[in-house]
C-alpha cells in the first residue's frame, strides 16, 4: 500500500528504515517519548512486508475482518483498528506527526539506520535525509531531523490542519481538554 502513496511534500511524516536489528524500534520509541511529552500526537505505522499477523484464523474478531467489515478491538487499556483500506490518510490529519517503521521502498522521507555490519545504506532506497550509523548519538540526530520538519511543517500548513482554525490551540487527540501548542513547535 505504501509504495503507491501520492503524498503532498509537507506532511509530517516520515519513515524509520533499516534492515532487522539496526535499532528502528529502539529510536522510534524514545522518539515518541520525547515527543510525547512536549504534547505532541504521534501515531507509529509498522510496515511489514511479511504481513500482519495480529489475529489467529479462527477467532471472532479475525472472521469478522475477513467477512468485510473493519475491526476495531477496545480492550481496558488500548485499543487496536485493524482496516481494509483508507486508514493511513486518516491518521495524516488526526496526529501531529505519523512516524512510519521500516517501508524502504515507500516514497517517503526517511531515514536510515545502519547496522552492525553496513557503512551504507541498500542501492535503490531513495528519499533518504540522514544515514545514522550505530555508536553515534542517534536519538539526538533524529530529534533535530523531526524538529526541523514539524517547523516546516507549521510554516506551509496543510489545508485540513487544526491550526488554520485556532493556531494557538488545537483540539486534544482523546476526550480531554483542549490543550496549547507547545512554543518549541
Amino acid at each position: 500500500m505504501m509504495n503507491r502513496l501520492l503524498l503532498p511534500k509537507n506532511l509530517p511524516l516520515l519513515a524509520v528504515c533499516g534492515y532487522s536489528g539496526s535499532g528502528k524500534t529502539t529510536l522510534i520509541e524514545a522518539a515518541t517519548r520525547r515527543l510525547r511529552r512536549k504534547g505532541l500526537a504521534v501515531a507509529v505505522v509498522k510496515h511489514d512486508v511479511h504481513g500482519v499477523d495480529v489475529d489467529r484464523p479462527g477467532k471472532d474478531s479475525d472472521r469478522i475482518f475477513r467477512s468485510g467489515a473493519d475491526v476495531f478491538l477496545d480492550g481496558p487499556r488500548e485499543r487496536l483498528a485493524r482496516l481494509h483500506s483508507g486508514g493511513f490518510a486518516e491518521l495524516l490529519q488526526r496526529y501531529d506527526l505519523v512516524l512510519v517503521e521500516g517501508g524502504k521502498r515507500a516514497p517517503l522521507p526517511k531515514v536510515w539506520l545502519l547496522g552492525p555490519r553496513e557503512s551504507n545504506p541498500p542501492r535503490g532506497v531513495g528519499k533518504i535525509l540522514a544515514v545514522l550509523p550505530r555508536g553515534m548519538k542517534r536519538l539526538e540526530a533524529f530529534m533535530a531531523i523531526l524538529d526541523d520538519r514539524l517547523r516546516r511543517n507549521l510554516k506551509q500548513p496543510r489545508a485540513t490542519s487544526p491550526r488554520l482554525l485556532k493556531p494557538a490551540v488545537r483540539a486534544s487527540r482523546s476526550r480531554r481538554a483542549r490543550r496549547a501548542i507547545p512554543p518549541a513547535y
